[in-house]
């Protein structure tokens, strides 16, 4: 009897054993699960941090390129531009002043989109207050939308545009200063050294009228124009954009009318020019935003 009294009791122990056993297997195997969950979740984090600006580019690439456009008139050039919303709902087509000015016909240019249709679309305005024009919106599309403030300085920025007419690239760059730019746009008379008197450059080289220089935004000043080893004093229409966005963005030839976006992608002003070193300069918001307000 003590001998099975013995053995009975040694099974029970024997199960009790087994159930903690078990018990122990099964917390042990729910740690590792909760460890491998955290340790991947933790990979992840790390991966996708280390990818955040890269997929960010894509995305901004993305949602701006579908509404960005190449600009040109055939056998003239190109420029860029891209579809924003305007105060009224209305979608328009933004690009710059002197790409509008591209236009044959001074009513048309040519629009390509990222697929590679294109259409005529009629110039709405040219602005002159800044290097900005309105063009008709693509049939069917849906504009960006403005950004509801301007950026600051030192704001990490992105242009899509076709540089040299290539198909749509993003650039990034950050905003370095606010500055008044001024370009050149034409000759308009120069000093004549034997008798002293202003001759007007002829239009066929490249000179251009009083008359075309009397919007706002330009200005006529005098400036020292060297050839060979004589000196002229050269009177020239400048266009001058007010409080512009200087970025270290590398904007080539082409990208003018590009559109300048921020972290989501909403409109903060239309790339216009680069300096002697690449460096972008662009529209502000201020000047974009005062002419949609009107349409």
């Amino acid at each position: 009897m003590k001998l099975k009294s013995r053995l009975k009791k040694l099974r029970q122990e024997l199960t009790t054993l087994k159930c903690k056993v078990t018990d122990i297997l099964k917390a042990s195997a729910v740690v590792v699960v909760r460890v491998t969950m955290a340790v991947a979740f933790v990979a992840s984090l790390v991966y996708v941090s280390a990818r955040a600006p890269e997929m960010h580019g894509y995305w901004i690439r993305d949602k701006v390129g579908s509404r960005s456009y190449k600009i040109y008139e055939p056998k003239v050039g190109s420029g860029s531009g891209f579809a924003v919303v305007a105060a009224s709902g209305t979608t328009y087509i933004v690009t710059n002043d002197h790409v509008c000015g591209m236009s044959k016909d001074k009513v048309t240019l040519m629009v390509q989109d990222r697929d590679g249709n294109s259409m005529r679309r009629r110039i709405i305005k040219q602005s002159d207050r800044s290097d900005l024009c309105l063009l008709e919106g693509w049939p069917g599309v849906e504009g960006l939308s403005m950004s509801r403030s301007a950026p600051d300085i030192g704001e990490v920025v992105n242009a899509v545009g076709h540089p040299a007419g290539y198909d749509i690239t993003m650039t990034r760059g950050e905003i370095i200063q606010r500055q008044d730019i001024v370009i050149i746009v034409g000759p308009i008379s120069f000093i004549d050294q034997q008798t002293g008197r202003e001759q007007l450059v002829p239009a066929a080289d490249g000179g251009i009228t009083v008359a075309q220089c009397s919007m706002y935004k330009n200005r006529i000043i005098t400036i020292d124009q060297t050839f060979f080893i004589f000196t002229f004093k050269v009177k020239v229409c400048t266009n001058v954009t007010e409080g512009a966005y200087m970025t270290s963005m590398i904007i080539q030839p082409g990208s003018s009318g590009s559109p300048l976006v921020n972290f989501y992608g909403n409109v903060i002003g239309v790339v216009f020019a680069g300096d002697q070193a690449g460096w972008g300069a662009a529209v502000s918001h201020k000047d974009l935003t005062d002419l949609l307000k009107s349409y």
